[in-house]
């Protein structure tokens, strides 16, 4: 999908009209498993393709940022969420080197955490249109993990993302 066929070309390339998407990408362990369809290609081998190809066809159309969680030395736990590119009107070469050069995948998944935090970024951007993309292959392991029935957990889990964004569209 090509950002042109949402977004008015007289919008693009203004300051209000350029959209603002933050990747949020999963980095946790289960990253490393292997695609059940072709197990000679892992989780995130994948995801880094698929954010290459996207970057590469919409680069100059729209702000990125990047945010990842799971895969840091000192963050096995749920305290694992790293920024590692503002959105902004970045450097093709480089915000691909930042996704290639992303750890080892290992630790839990704190997704809400994540999202949270793309939340944030997203409302200190002066852009009508502004997306997060999260990108994972699990619920979050870190947020109400005292709930023992899996489905409760789901659902409050979707309940905080319903909350969040409603937050970024009632600051629009």
């Amino acid at each position: 999908m090509n950002s042109r066929e949402q977004i008015p070309d007289s919008d693009l390339g203004t300051a209000e009209g350029r959209p603002t998407i933050l990747f949020v990408v999963d980095n946790s362990a289960t990253m490393l498993d292997a695609l059940r369809n072709d197990p000679g290609r892992r989780k995130m081998s994948v995801v880094r393709d698929l954010i290459r190809i996207y970057i590469e066809e919409t680069i100059g159309q729209a702000d990125f940022g990047l945010i990842v969680f799971g895969g840091w030395d000192d963050g096995y736990g749920c305290e694992a969420v790293r920024t590692l590119v503002k959105p902004s009107d970045i450097d093709r070469e480089c915000f691909l080197t930042k996704i290639a050069d992303l750890p080892t995948p290992r630790g839990r998944t704190p997704s809400i955490m994540a999202v949270e935090e793309a939340a944030k970024e997203l409302e200190r951007s002066d852009s009508v249109y502004r997306t997060i993309v999260l990108i994972s292959d699990g619920i979050d392991t870190c947020s109400d993990s005292d709930i023992e029935n899996e489905n409760e957990r789901e659902r409050k889990v979707i309940d905080r993302v319903r909350a969040l964004l409603a937050r970024i569209r009632d600051n629009t």
